[in-house]
């Protein structure tokens, strides 16, 4: 039997952001990463804190690689 031919991931899992880290988003946003509370294929899932308003909040942190994902 030949060996089983090797097929490339297209999937890649999100990379662990620190607790405490900041960033901001499209809108300018900026936000406080807290502690990690799921991932699953589509990302990560960490609690956060919008820094001026200081609202908890989920943020949803995604592979760049991975592509768009399809929309209506």
């Amino acid at each position: 039997m030949p060996p089983a031919r090797k097929v490339p991931k297209l999937h890649k899992k999100a990379i662990v952001v620190k607790k405490g880290t900041e960033f901001s988003d499209i809108l300018k946003q900026q936000f406080v990463i807290g502690k990690e509370v799921g991932q699953g294929g589509f990302g990560r899932i960490y609690e956060g804190i919008e820094k001026i308003t200081q609202k908890s909040v989920a943020i949803k942190m995604e592979p760049q690689g991975n592509g768009p994902l399809f929309t209506e």
